[in-house]
């Protein structure tokens, strides 16, 4: 355009230009719009060999799947390898212990968790033994209690042990016994104070009170052995043998002699031969034996039967088959608590039962 016009003119200002129009720019060519339309065609392209691509790769991945079952074989050959190793994940506790040979073929990690089983399991066996070495139920030892005085329980496992080497006897009645036979209590010391009034001496918790002469007591302060009921004077007081004579006569005693029976009836070596009871525990008890009468109370119960047994024992008298089951009966009452509030002064033994049977 610039070679069309004159030098220093202007088409406003110059006369000499008129009409002239300056040479028209050519439009912009379509090149641009066909470029465009190629790259959608280049895209399009693209497009569909990505979405080719895709279902290629799906269908490798189907393949590739659809071939797992191929390999499967494989897997039971590896399983039949080492069967044990499952075995002893699933059961822990016998196949481990049954199957060691086949478990050292297995290789050596997966062992553990069938070896680790086996050293948890012995706590759970060698509970039971400790059970089988605790005393008996009956065990004066087996009580979550105080101590008890060594004595009583050696009393209490003498009179179970001589219950069993007692002789048994049938029943029967005590024919031909004469009270007389037997004599009465003595006084061997001569001090004028017989066998009974030396007992009552002996049991009482406070001196005892006497009469003028000094040799029958008035008071004192005694307790029934059998019920517990206090006993305050002498009168009510009754001094008993603890195996009544009429039994002592039909278990052996009627084959003593005279010397020997009144012995019997005088024995204070023997601190359980004798009692003292009030006259109306005397009245119920009589001459029964522990099958036909048993004091109340496991204190009482169980030691009536030690002084029985170790009475019968020490004299080398028989038991019948009833009298064995309840003198049985009365040793299972002595509990803790029983023999805990024994007099321990009734149950003292010494070795006189031997020195008794020799004499005999």
């Amino acid at each position: 355009m610039a070679a069309n016009l004159k030098p220093h003119s202007h088409p406003d200002t110059d006369p000499s230009f008129s009409g002239w129009q300056p040479t028209p720019v050519p439009a912009p060519t379509a090149t641009p719009q066909r470029v465009k339309t190629w790259q959608y065609v280049v895209l399009g392209f693209a497009a569909t060999t990505f979405l080719i691509g895709c279902v290629a790769a799906a269908a490798f991945v189907l393949a590739s799947r659809s071939a797992e079952p191929a390999a499967a074989p494989e897997v039971p050959v590896a399983s039949t390898a080492a069967p044990t190793s499952i075995v002893d994940e699933s059961d822990t506790v016998a196949p481990a212990t049954t199957l060691p040979p086949v478990a050292t073929e297995a290789p050596a990690t997966t062992q553990p968790p069938s070896t680790t089983v086996p050293e948890s399991a012995p706590p759970e066996t060698t509970v039971p033994p400790p059970a089988t070495t605790e005393p008996p139920a009956d065990d004066p030892t087996n009580q979550d209690q105080e101590p008890l005085d060594l004595r009583v329980i050696e009393a209490l496992n003498t009179a179970s042990l001589n219950l069993a080497k007692l002789e048994s006897t049938p029943a029967s009645p005590a024919t031909s016994f004469n009270r007389a036979e037997y004599g009465t209590w003595s006084d061997d010391d001569n001090d004028c104070q017989t066998t009974d009034t030396e007992i009552l001496i002996r049991n009482s918790e406070t001196p005892v009170e006497f009469d003028t002469t000094g040799c029958f007591p008035i008071s004192g302060v005694w307790a029934d052995t059998y019920t517990g009921q206090p006993i305050l004077t002498a009168n009510q007081a009754s001094v008993i043998k603890t195996i009544p004579l009429s039994e002592v006569h039909r278990s052996g005693g009627a084959e003593w002699d005279a010397a020997t029976k009144a012995r019997f009836v005088n024995d204070l070596d023997h601190p359980g031969a004798n009692a003292i009871i009030t006259r109306a525990t005397g009245l119920v008890r009589g001459d029964k034996t522990p099958d036909a009468w048993m004091p109340e109370g496991d204190t009482a119960a169980c030691g009536y039967s030690i002084d029985w047994i170790s009475v019968k024992f020490a004299w080398g008298l028989s038991v019948t088959d009833a009298e064995r089951a309840a003198l049985s009966d009365g040793l299972v009452r002595c509990t803790t608590k029983a023999l805990s509030e024994l007099d321990i002064n009734r149950l003292v033994t010494n070795d006189f039962a031997s020195e008794t049977k020799t004499s005999l």
